[in-house]
């Protein structure tokens, strides 16, 4: 059960950083995606692509910049 917890409290700080930080806001169904490429970038995978919930694709990397992850990546803790 905590890890449940942990992983929702990830949810909703990401929640929060794409709805609060950016303007216009970033639609909170962005967040599952964002975390994923997050962890990927940490295994030092950036190329993989991945499905926006808008119906595009993008490379790990291009999802990190565009959605302003760089310091998640930075300051994840590495399995």
């Amino acid at each position: 059960m905590n890890t449940q917890i942990q992983d929702l409290d990830k949810l909703t700080k990401m929640e929060y950083h794409l709805h609060d930080n950016h303007y216009p806001p970033i639609s909170r169904i962005f967040a599952p995606v964002a975390l994923k490429a997050i962890d990927l970038a940490v295994d030092g995978d950036t190329a993989s692509v991945l499905d926006l919930p808008n119906g595009n694709k993008a490379t790990v990397s291009q999802i990190i910049e565009g959605l302003d992850l760089d310091w998640f990546v930075e300051n994840a803790e590495e399995s």
